[in-house]
């Protein structure tokens, strides 16, 4: 199956807003968070 690739936006000063969101996020909504985009580079949408 064809895996697709998940591009984090990156500001200029190339920091990452969305990644440092889910990790302020408790440990629990991150793993589920995670493990949903994991899916979407697996399978699309």
């Amino acid at each position: 199956m064809n895996n697709f690739e998940i591009i984090v936006y990156a500001k200029e000063d190339e920091s990452e807003p969305v990644m440092e969101f889910i990790l302020s996020l408790h440990p629990k909504m991150q793993s589920k968070i995670l493990r949903q985009i994991d899916l979407l580079a697996e399978f699309g949408n």
